[in-house]
């Protein structure tokens, strides 16, 4: 679509677009998550949930925001027909660390399997959780190398091979894998198999797919060590930052259950893991929204249109809140419907659930105001709060899980989101006097807020919190969501309208060109 078009309407089609993808790939992980907690009683789920949380964060770390580096750097090599486009010494400088790396640490990991298990699950059956851990050390190394490959063609803006190969392709051979073993009451290790095999047909088809495709993209790859010396200063002083920043955000996704499991043992990390991964679910429907703005960002902060940018930024904030919110209001209320998903034996969650959906709440309505820092070029604050809110997190973690479980770590949770989430929010607002909502947007926004709670509400008291006055009230809350999204497209079209930046007007209507402001280069 020309970037001449609607902002909004391109706001729409890219969000549907991303969140599609985003929606194929949560899906597929977090039934495959329900799977293994159907099938499996809740220590062996418990402790294979830890243990696979634990190399999740692994891949991260190892990949050293490699992904976003390339990014970067990679567009400029291929608009440099000087040196005919030659992207081998970058490729050799972004991808010999991490894969250097990830070698050393699957060997470590599979020598001290024992020791990790112990640590890990507690020191009951080593039998059955080292063979896991060596599992789990063997395909680090596919996993990771996959991940760097596709990071290649998403640094020159293709996206497809990541989607196909590995949102769609790799989670889905997942869950199919999971759920065949599952069903055959296969052991812990099977189960780390049918996880990680996926990740060797993703690395094969991610090759195959990058080296067809690299002269197209405009790419040749003639690697010498020299060359790739020299540009491996200027790459890793941009991607440390980034990767740091990678590292907080899996950190906050799983360092929970980690630290549940740790302290608590399988069993509530069990609990927690199904508590924590229905509130991510419901982030899904959000996703694609913040996914399709940040180009939209990126571009009105180079033009100095700050109002487009803020007016963009509020209609992300809406539709996020009113395509998610619904869904935290009726886990809140129905957090035992919610749970049986997982099966029996995950009731003791349900407290947790509500703090943790109350919480998403809030993460919802404050916006996406992490894009906003990161596309105005201010990645070094937007660095700093992920690192606050890590920091505030473990330790809130350590203080309350001893002694509360699941209720501890739930109301950590609540902390974390509320002061990783209004520290942006104040930053830009003193930045660039733009806010996730205007006073009237904020109360006409609460006033459907309060209907759909009482609605909630209303159908908890009348039915319980069982599976089909969820199923009833979840479709009253749809309907009233759907109204609302639809009657906003329409509203916020006309704001946009208001703020058109001279970017989005015809080529023959501007007068001169808008001015480009200058940026925080410095991570």
């Amino acid at each position: 679509m020309k970037r001449g078009a609607d902002p909004v309407r391109r706001l729409r089609t890219g969000s549907v677009a991303n969140g599609i993808g985003t929606v194929v790939f949560a899906a597929g992980n977090f039934l495959a998550v329900a799977a293994i907690a159907r099938y499996e009683n809740l220590r062996v789920a418990g402790g294979l949930f830890v243990l696979l949380a634990a190399y999740l964060v692994l891949i991260t770390i190892l990949q050293f925001g490699v992904p976003v580096g390339l990014a970067r750097c990679l567009p400029q090599v291929a608009a440099d027909r000087s040196r005919s486009a030659n992207a081998g010494p970058l490729i050799v400088a972004a991808v010999t660390p991490p894969l250097a790396a990830t070698v050393a640490a699957a060997a470590g990991a599979y020598w001290f399997a024992d020791e990790i298990a112990s640590g890990f699950v507690g020191s009951g059956d080593p039998e059955v959780w080292a063979p896991v851990v060596r599992v789990l050390a063997v395909f680090l190394i596919p996993a990771v190398t996959s991940a760097t490959i596709l990071a290649i063609s998403q640094g020159v803006g293709e996206m497809t091979p990541a989607v196909v190969v590995d949102r769609i392709g790799s989670t889905m051979l997942r869950l199919v894998g999971i759920v065949l073993v599952a069903r055959s009451s296969g052991s812990p290790r099977e189960l780390a198999l049918a996880w990680c095999v996926p990740s060797v047909v993703s690395l094969i088809a991610a090759t195959a797919w990058t080296t067809a495709r690299m002269r197209r993209w405009g790419l040749v790859f003639r690697a010498w060590m020299p060359a790739a010396w020299r540009v491996a200063g200027e790459f890793w002083s941009f991607t440390w930052a980034r990767a740091l920043g990678s590292v907080c955000q899996i950190a906050l996704i799983w360092s929970d259950v980690l630290l549940v499991g740790v302290i608590r043992g399988p069993s509530d990390a069990a609990v927690y893991t199904a508590v924590s991964r229905l509130a991510y679910a419901g982030t899904t429907l959000s996703a694609g929204v913040v996914l399709a703005l940040q180009p939209e960002l990126g571009f009105r902060f180079a033009n100095g249109d700050v109002g487009g940018a803020g007016t963009m930024y509020r209609v992300a904030t809406r539709w996020s809140l009113i395509a998610a919110g619904p869904v935290f209001l009726l886990m809140a209320a129905f957090p035992g419907a919610a749970l049986s998903l997982f099966g029996a034996g995950y009731g003791s969650g349900r407290l947790a659930l509500a703090l943790v959906a109350s919480a998403m709440i809030i993460n919802v309505a404050t916006g996406p105001a992490m894009a906003v820092l990161n596309m105005a070029g201010r990645s070094s604050l937007a660095l700093a709060d992920a690192l606050i809110a890590v920091v505030l997190n473990v330790c809130m973690n350590l203080l309350l899980i001893p002694a509360y479980g699941l209720t501890g770590a739930a109301v950590a949770w609540v902390v974390t989101i509320a002061v990783g989430n209004v520290l942006p929010v104040v930053q830009v607002r003193r930045r660039w006097q733009i806010s996730p909502m205007h006073l009237a947007e904020s109360k006409r926004l609460g006033v459907i807020g309060a209907v759909g709670a009482l609605t909630c509400a209303a159908g908890r008291l009348a039915a319980g919190d069982s599976v089909a006055p969820l199923v009833v009230t979840g479709g009253l809350i749809a309907m009233l969501g759907a109204a609302c999204l639809r009657l906003d497209v329409t509203g916020a079209r006309s704001a946009a309208g208001r703020h058109r930046s001279p970017s989005d007007e015809p080529q023959a209507d501007r007068r001169s060109p808008a001015p480009v402001p200058r940026q925080e280069l410095t991570p």
